[in-house]
Order: structure tokens, then C-alpha cells, then sequence
């Protein structure tokens, strides 16, 4: 069987950064995973549920509840992965030609596997928290709304330049 080689005049290039993005992505779905099932004997039979946006709980749910926050977890990181593959079908706001193709596309793989590395970090951190019947820490939510707007402002930026 051949291996599928893939144009990355198409779909921009599979850069260290996106390597290691996507690895950090990976420990952090694995380790909540294996934290779970080390811990399960220990965790409460209720754990927080749902947060407000203080971070502070506002509603309770059977242990086993945890195992759709990690579901959901691994099928955004399952998603993301895939659309990470294919920056050609995003709608990225600037006109793509022969010039700027490569960078517009290497840097929205760039964006994605960013967003998808502080989506799995602040999914295992809320596990983690609730795991062990804890309040978000306030300022929490507020960190990673500020990292993931700021990443994407710059990545954005570099889009753009790249008319």
C-alpha cells in the first residue's frame, strides 16, 4: 500500500509548533483519562456538575457524569483534529491565491491546533476540579477567554498581512 502524499502547498505545512500543540492536546485528553480511572475509587458519588461563570458550582451530578465531560473532551479533540487537516475548507476572510496559500494555511493550522491545545487544557482542568469537588478558580474562565482571543487575534493579524 502507498502512503498518500499530501500537497503542503494545499494544506499548509505540519510545522514543530502544530507537533507540539497537538501532543501537549493529546497528554492532556490521556492524563484526565488515566486520572479517572486511577482516582474512580476515591471520587465522591456527587461532584460538581456545572459552574457559573465565577467558577463557583451551581449544580451537582452522579460520578458518573464525568465521563461525558471527558467524552465531549475527546470528541472536540477528535474534530478539531480532523478540521486541522483541511484549512482549505475554512473560510478564512482573505483571498487565497498561489502567493499567500501556503501561509494563510499554515497559519490557520497553526490557530486550530492552538485552540484545540487551551480547549483540552482548561477541559482536563475542569475535570481535575470537579473530580475533586472544587470551585473553578474565579479567574479561571477570564485566563483562558483572554488566551484563546488573544491567540486567535494574532494569528488572525497574520492572516491578514498575508494578503
Amino acid at each position: 500500500m502507498s502512503k498518500r502524499v499530501v500537497d503542503s502547498d494545499l494544506y499548509g505545512k505540519k510545522t514543530t509548533f502544530i507537533k507540539i500543540a497537538n501532543l501537549i492536546s493529546l497528554l492532556f485528553v490521556v492524563g484526565i483519562l488515566l486520572y479517572i480511572v486511577i482516582t474512580w475509587k476515591n471520587i465522591p458519588k456527587m461532584i460538581p456538575g456545572h459552574y457559573n461563570i465565577a467558577g463557583e458550582i451551581d449544580k451537582y451530578s452522579s460520578k458518573n457524569s464525568i465521563w461525558i465531560l471527558l467524552a465531549v473532551q475527546t470528541l472536540l479533540f477528535t474534530m478539531m483534529s480532523v478540521l486541522e487537516r483541511f484549512p482549505n475548507i475554512w473560510n478564512t476572510g482573505v483571498k487565497i491565491n498561489d502567493k499567500n496559500r501556503e501561509v494563510v494555511y499554515t497559519t490557520l493550522r497553526n490557530m486550530q491546533a492552538y485552540l484545540k491545545m487551551m480547549i483540552m487544557g482548561y477541559f482536563s482542568y475542569m475535570t481535575f476540579k470537579s473530580i475533586g469537588g472544587e470551585n473553578l478558580n474565579s479567574i479561571s474562565v477570564f485566563i483562558f477567554l483572554v488566551l484563546v482571543f488573544v491567540g486567535m487575534a494574532i494569528f488572525l493579524v497574520k492572516i491578514f498581512k498575508s494578503r
